[in-house]
């Protein structure tokens, strides 16, 4: 006798909400945002944060089956860049976009059970300069210190960080990340953990190898986790898994992480109620109160 399913297990699944993050390099070339495209419209990957994009300046690109949010430096192209590529059945559930800076943006999404504030970066690679990834960590913090305490926030994105086993941050860190040492970019991230009582999800889940590592040399012979995802301690258990996605392919050294989340999203209904508002200072004119008055009489006698 084969049995089926528990319901409880298909239930979970009608309820999970796939997004993802994805370095893919630029999306300047003939052809690259095509590619992309492909890969993520009709996938079940609603939205997904974009590292790399590499535009000039911040807006919306519409197109009939797919929506892109973006912001870029404003003064150049080909450096940087992040945004949002949203499938056309999301695009009613989106609250608002913020673009922040060429490395950060976010985007507000309505749930069934709470509001999230996805926040996209694009962290300073290793070699850079201390001051430059501190100026980076403080924009972070003050892009996070303005959404809403009601709102889920999730942090995602392409880190450029490889998180260790330090026991020093075994409360931001979980037991399967695929690196045994943290570079440096790895304990700035583990301590803005700290500082702001989250957690680094993507690392609390045990993969193979192949769906932990982000990221792969040109021969494939060195793989790194270092793209991440981190999510307020509390709000843990929204996290359902997170894995790479090699399936995924756009020319890109990065592999796309999917992330599930315990989470339904809800249309925004739009529709606003027009509110009248009496003006107070026409009751103290007598001409406006005759002239009303003599309307009405008119419209009585009808």
């Amino acid at each position: 006798m084969i049995l089926g399913r528990p319901r409880h297990v298909k239930r979970m699944k009608k309820e999970l909400l796939d997004i993802g993050t994805w370095n893919v390099n630029t999306m300047l070339k003939a052809g690259k945002m095509q590619e992309i495209v492909d890969q993520i419209v009709g996938s079940q990957i609603q939205i997904v944060a974009l590292q790399e994009i590499r535009w000039g300046g911040y807006g919306l690109l519409k197109k009939d089956k797919y929506s892109i949010y973006y912001s870029c430096n404003p003064n150049t192209t080909g450096q940087a860049g992040t945004g949002f590529m949203i499938q056309k059945s999301a695009m009613n559930k989106i609250l608002g976009f913020e673009p922040i800076s060429d490395c950060i943006c976010k985007l507000r999404v309505k749930g069934k059970f709470y509001n999230m504030t996805l926040i996209n970066i694009y962290a300073p690679t290793e070699d850079k300069e201390d001051e430059i990834k501190e100026q980076f960590y403080e924009e972070l913090q003050r892009t996070q210190d303005r959404v809403s305490k009601h709102d889920v926030i999730i942090i995602m994105g392409d880190m450029n960080a490889k998180l260790g086993k330090e026991k020093v941050f075994s409360q931001e860190i979980g037991r399967h990340t695929l690196h045994n040492i943290s570079n440096e970019n790895g304990e700035m991230v583990a301590n803005y953990a700290i500082s702001n009582g989250i957690f680094l999800i993507s690392t609390n889940f045990q993969h193979k190898k192949i769906h932990t590592g982000t990221w792969t040399s040109p021969k494939h012979q060195t793989i790194n986790q270092t793209d991440h995802v981190m999510v307020s301690k509390e709000k843990m258990r929204l996290i359902h898994d997170v894995r790479s996605k090699r399936g995924y392919n756009c020319d890109s050294d990065h592999f796309l992480a999917q992330i599930k989340i315990k989470q339904k999203l809800i249309t925004v209904n739009n529709r606003q109620t027009q509110k009248y508002k009496w003006d107070r200072k026409l009751l103290n004119q007598k001409e406006k109160i005759n002239k009303y008055k003599k309307k009405y009489n008119q419209s009585c006698k009808k």
